[in-house]
């Protein structure tokens, strides 16, 4: 009986032992079972996932350069084109004859061309800063998610957030990033030519996502990657899922993991799709590379073939070169005006190009003219100073003004002088005959008359006839005087037409 209940005893202690050791291996299961999932979860970003990101940065921090310089090829190529036409009007205002048609002609064929106006310089601008704002607030969201997750190692070569390019380490620190966007701008040769922006492609190495995990699995420590326990609150489990690289990274708050947003896609060739702040940097970008300013404007100087299709200097050609007096009709004059403009304007030795930029070279200015206190003369070709160009069109204007001034001054005293003589010699058969005392010598004169009856003098007055001869005087039709007449009518309109002629 004793043995038996020792029996009884023994197995109950031996499942009793057994159900504590099943119990400590349950633990211990789950114990390892929950240490590799926060493991897992707490593996470093793969190299292919996040080298990408920096390739991107590396082309928005170019984006600044890019515009700067576009702009500034753009406002020089139009300061070239307002600088080339005051060229040429220097020049008209300075030449004679043959010379200064083909200057006006050519002046006004490059009224419009090259021209980039007020509204497409305020628009290319817009998009400029635009572009920028949005380039640079992408670029900053990247490089600073990169910058804290590569300085995120431990003293464990395999501990960290990023893996390096072997994927079997940690990276240690920004220096194992390489080219990343770091700085505000990125100006290195790589950034340039072939490799310069380009917003079509800027995102086409990124990995392409689709909530696929991106963490691997060799190195692990990296709290940006867990959910739970281990999380970057500590012991605290995530509430929402946490977002880097400006939402292209996300780490689920429920099962953790780090996984990549769907790589955005163009679209139409001017559209992305999301994340928002990759959309909008690219599409701006976009806009910003297709803009006549923005994108940078070249200046190249116009041929003829360019010139004598412009209708303003088609039509001073119809004036000044053919000498038609009717209303100029491109239809019908258009091809006799391109012709002369051709025949006008061209380079003996090579006649696409115009003659007058040889001679715009060979035009010295006297520095005088638009420097204070300097000797010496420089050639026109060389001054490009919008102010200095304008200052010396302004020197030129007034010449030809006060010499206009000083012949019509001349020319008024002139005829005043032969209005005076035109009186002496116009003097009335009315005088004439009053002026003859003598009864005979007034008899004589077939335009007179002697009343010697009557009292008060004259007494010599005017016959029928002399009335006649007085009526027509006054009408201009006597070939002895010229008061009314045609020359007379030129005399007092040349002071006009002159006028007219010297500041033409």
């Amino acid at each position: 009986m004793a043995n038996t209940s020792t029996s009884v005893s023994n197995m109950q202690r031996a499942n009793k032992q057994g159900s504590i050791i099943l119990l400590t291996v349950r633990v211990l299961l789950l114990s390892m079972l929950s240490q590799q999932a926060e493991s897992t979860a707490g593996h470093a970003i793969k190299h292919e996932a996040w080298k990408p990101l920096c390739g991107v940065a590396d082309k928005l921090a170019a984006s600044a350069t890019t515009a700067e310089t576009n702009l500034q090829k753009s406002l020089t190529a139009q300061n070239s084109a307002v600088a080339d036409r005051l060229k040429v009007m220097i020049y008209a205002r300075r030449a004679s004859g043959p010379d200064k048609k083909a200057a006006q002609i050519a002046a006004a064929g490059l009224a419009k061309g090259g021209k980039i106006t007020t509204t497409e310089i305020i628009t290319g601008v817009k998009k400029a800063i635009d572009a920028t704002a949005k380039a640079s607030y992408l670029q900053g969201r990247i490089a600073e998610f990169l910058t804290i997750a590569a300085s995120a190692y431990g003293s464990t070569p395999a501990h960290g957030c990023l893996e390096n390019g072997g994927d079997d380490n940690a990276v240690q620190g920004t220096a194992g990033l390489g080219r990343c966007g770091l700085t505000a701008r990125e100006d290195h040769p790589g950034n340039t030519g072939d490799g310069a922006l380009n917003p079509t492609n800027v995102y086409n190495n990124l990995v392409a996502g689709g909530v696929t995990k991106q963490t691997g699995a060799t190195t692990s420590k990296c709290s940006l990657t867990n959910h739970n326990s281990q999380s970057i609150i500590q012991d605290q489990n995530l509430q929402a899922p946490l977002k880097f690289a400006a939402g292209y990274l996300t780490t689920d708050h429920r099962s953790g993991d780090i996984t990549a947003q769907t790589r955005p896609a163009l679209q139409g060739g001017i559209t992305y799709t999301a994340p928002e702040a990759y959309k909008q940097a690219g599409e701006a970008l976009i806009a910003l590379m297709s803009d006549k300013v923005a994108k940078g404007t070249q200046h190249s100087r116009p041929k003829v073939a360019t010139i004598k299709t412009a209708v303003g200097a088609k039509k001073l050609a119809h004036t000044l070169l053919l000498n038609k007096t009717s209303a100029y009709n491109d239809a019908a004059d258009g091809e006799a005006a391109e012709t002369a403009i051709s025949i006008t304007l061209k380079d003996a030795e090579n006649e696409a190009e115009m003659v007058i930029w040889g001679k715009i070279k060979n035009t010295e200015i006297e520095n005088k003219v638009y420097k204070d206190d300097s000797e010496g003369q420089t050639s026109l070709e060389e001054i490009n100073d919008i102010g200095d160009l304008l200052t010396i069109l302004e020197y030129y204007e007034t010449q030809a003004t006060n010499t206009a001034e000083r012949k019509i001054k001349q020319l008024e005293a002139d005829l005043k002088k032969e209005q005076e003589t035109t009186k002496v010699d116009a003097k009335t058969m009315t005088k004439i005959c009053a002026d003859l005392k003598d009864a005979d010598t007034c008899r004589n004169n077939a335009n007179c008359k002697y009343e010697k009856d009557k009292k008060e003098e004259p007494k010599c007055v005017l016959s029928d006839k002399g009335k006649e001869a007085e009526v027509e005087k006054e009408a201009g039709k006597d070939d002895k005087t010229n008061t009314t007449g045609s020359n007379s009518l030129v005399i007092k309109k040349a002071p006009l037409l002159l006028a007219f002629l010297i500041l033409a």
